[in-house]
């Protein structure tokens, strides 16, 4: 009877650990799914705004062509052209244009270091960056039997 008492307790109640709870490992396991959820949800809408503003950057460069502001002095001494003039190139709006059109849509072009015979310029402001010395230009290759416009690049001086 003695042996019997001892085996009795040596049988002690499982521990937390040792028990199984098939509803709490479920509500558990459901909890971890809405947290992986959430954390993948909240990184991915990181990654579209990341995706958005690099996007813009490379397929909208610069700003919109607005004619008015473009001719405005006080806008074009604070380089209000440096950013119309990138899209314009990098759109290759200007280019096949005729001269005369080019010369409607910007105004006369400036007296520029660049210009020649074939190549017109337009002065958008200060150069870009940490020590604004020169100045950026937009200048405007016009070739061909009708002079159009066969190339638009921005220019430092």
């Amino acid at each position: 009877m003695t042996i019997d008492l001892v085996e009795d307790m040596s049988h002690e109640a499982p521990t937390e650990n040792e028990r199984s709870d098939p509803a709490g490992d479920a509500a558990a396991n459901r909890r971890q799914l809405v947290y992986i959820a959430l954390a993948l949800t909240f990184v991915s809408s990181i990654a579209l705004v990341v995706g958005v503003i690099l996007v813009k950057g490379i397929w909208y460069p610069g700003s919109p062509f607005d004619a008015a502001k473009w001719q405005d002095p006080v806008l074009v001494e604070n380089g209000v052209r440096l950013e119309m003039a990138d899209r314009l190139v990098q759109w290759g709006t200007l280019l096949e244009k005729t001269e005369a059109e080019a010369i409607a849509m910007l105004g006369p072009p400036d007296d520029c270091p660049f210009a020649n015979a074939q190549t017109k310029g337009w002065w958008l402001g200060p150069e870009r960056g940490f020590m604004s010395i020169d100045s950026e230009w937009l200048v405007l290759t016009i070739s061909g039997k009708e002079p159009r416009v066969s190339e638009a690049k921005i220019l430092r001086d």
